[in-house]
């Protein structure tokens, strides 16, 4: 007897059997073929995501670089104008500082010169007083239209 597939002796159920397997196997190597593949898409997919991410992230650090390194040229900028200033200040003090020592040398050496003059004639100093008021101070007085009158003297009620 010859061993059909469709047979029904046990030869051909052997032969069905094994073609079922292999059916089973190309199924199996189709699906694991198609799982690779949706895996290495998928993989590639992760990748390029992250290629973009690490894309957007440099870009980020970039402008991030970009805006600290022009905070930090106006802070250098600021700290310079302060420091300008502070040394404009600073010079006009010393010669403020200057000048008042200059005045004082000028009166420390009036002073000595006073005290040698009074010790080489041997006399005491003399006491100034000051001269008394006078009494006999006369007002100008104007009338209220006159015209060499200040302007404050015009205004106001002529009181007389």
């Amino acid at each position: 007897m010859i061993a059909t597939r469709e047979g029904s002796t046990p030869m051909g159920k052997l032969t069905t059997y094994r073609d079922k397997r292999a059916g089973l196997r190309a199924h199996a190597a189709a699906l694991k073929s198609t799982a690779m593949t949706e895996a290495k898409l998928a993989a590639k997919e992760t990748r390029k995501q992250a290629r973009e991410a690490h894309r957007v992230e440099l870009a980020e650090a970039k402008k991030r670089a970009k805006l600290e390194g022009k905070n930090a040229d106006r802070k250098a900028k600021r700290e310079e104008k302060r420091a300008e200033k502070q040394n404009k200040l600073d010079r006009k003090a010393a010669k403020r500082d200057r000048k008042a020592e200059k005045v004082h040398a000028k009166e420390e050496r009036k002073t000595i010169k006073r005290e040698a003059k009074i010790l080489a004639t041997g006399s005491s100093p003399r006491r100034s007083t000051p001269p008394a008021a006078s009494t006999s101070t006369s007002w100008p007085r104007w009338s209220s239209t006159s015209s060499r009158a200040p302007s404050w003297a015009r205004t106001t009620c002529n009181v007389g």
